[in-house]
């Protein structure tokens, strides 16, 4: 199956690749009323953007002789402006409280309002409680015998995307840190460790997911985020899922080791630490040596076949730094 993924992922960034270099378009310059020059657009990319007559693009005179035409940052919506929903849950139906919030809160949502009759049920608060604890900026704001609202007081639009996934790969390298320290010391407290930091990078996952749809929504500009364009959202989302899922290997590594025992070999856990590095090199720093190194290392450690869960799990781990890889096709493509 990972094989598979392997040649799959390989083929899709030759394919983008060769997208990236067929997107040259050759344009005669004409003359309108005698004094204008006009270059036509191209049809695919205007249709892409949603663009018509009258509407303003930018073209920016370079340095090196070039022109860049992009098209304008969405104004920010006004600070005074709060999308806002409410949640109707009957009696037994708490267990779906936290999925709920969670898209509601990475959907945008400041306000949230929660109702439960005739009063609001212990569990629903416990339920509550657990969800909050993942949710950056979300608390209590109003809490009343049928009913409780809470409401988003971070700004998210002074926090960057780079700082929210620098905060990520920090918890995914410290996983792993401790996962070489258990090999070496047999102490499962290093394990529990390892499973409690889920939750904490689940919840900058949230909150990457939440400042991604505000830029999309036009609520945080790209220049205060950080990034290029609402179309480089999409790579930094496939980027931030292959990170959250990673811990999430690692937290099935270390259930496992604590259940069955044993642990992973040095040279696995020398490929998983040094693909991590490169993946993240990749991604961040356009770094294509990396690349290279995340897909050789991959490759080798597949030349075998493997059963043993704990061997599909390494493998599990691996296929997602080549995810992270496929993000930085992605984004590389965006460039050209």
């Amino acid at each position: 199956m990972y094989e598979n993924s392997f040649l799959h992922n390989l083929y899709r960034a030759s394919t983008i690749l060769y997208m990236m270099s067929s997107r040259i378009h050759t344009r005669r310059i004409q003359i309108v009323g005698g004094s204008t020059y006009t270059v036509s657009l191209p049809k695919n990319w205007v249709l892409f953007n949603r663009l018509k007559k009258g509407d303003i693009v930018i073209i920016e005179e370079l340095g090196d002789n070039t022109l860049l035409l992009r098209l304008p940052e969405p104004e920010p919506m006004t600070l005074g402006r709060i999308k806002k929903a409410q949640l109707n849950l009957a009696q037994g139906e708490e267990l779906g409280l936290e999925r709920m919030l969670v898209a509601l809160y990475s959907a945008g949502y400041d306000e949230i309002k929660i109702t439960q009759s005739p009063i609001i049920s212990e569990r629903l608060r416990s339920k509550l409680r657990s969800a909050l604890s993942k949710l950056s900026g979300m608390e209590v704001v109003e809490d009343a015998a049928d009913y409780i609202v809470v409401q988003n007081i971070l700004d998210e639009s002074k926090l960057s995307i780079s700082k929210t996934l620098d905060r990520m790969e920090l918890l995914v390298r410290s996983m792993l840190r401790d996962l070489e320290r258990y090999s070496k010391v047999s102490d499962k407290e290093l394990l529990a460790s390892i499973i409690s930091r889920d939750d904490e990078l689940d919840k900058f996952y949230f909150l990457l997911s939440r400042q991604l749809t505000l830029i999309l929504l036009g609520r945080t500009s790209y220049a205060k985020a950080g990034i290029e364009g609402s179309a480089h959202v999409l790579p930094l989302k496939t980027y931030g899922k292959a990170l959250e899922e990673s811990g999430d290997t690692l937290v099935s590594i270390s259930r496992r080791l604590m259940e069955r025992g044993g642990v992973p070999t040095k040279d696995q856990l020398k490929l998983m630490s040094k693909a991590f590095s490169s993946a993240v090199k990749a991604f961040r720093y356009d770094d294509r040596k990396a690349v290279r190194e995340v897909a050789a290392i991959y490759s080798s450690y597949f030349q075998e076949t493997y059963t043993d869960p704990l061997n599909l799990l390494v493998g599990r781990f691996l296929a997602l730094c080549i995810a992270m890889i496929e993000a930085w096709v992605d984004k590389t493509a965006l460039k050209a």
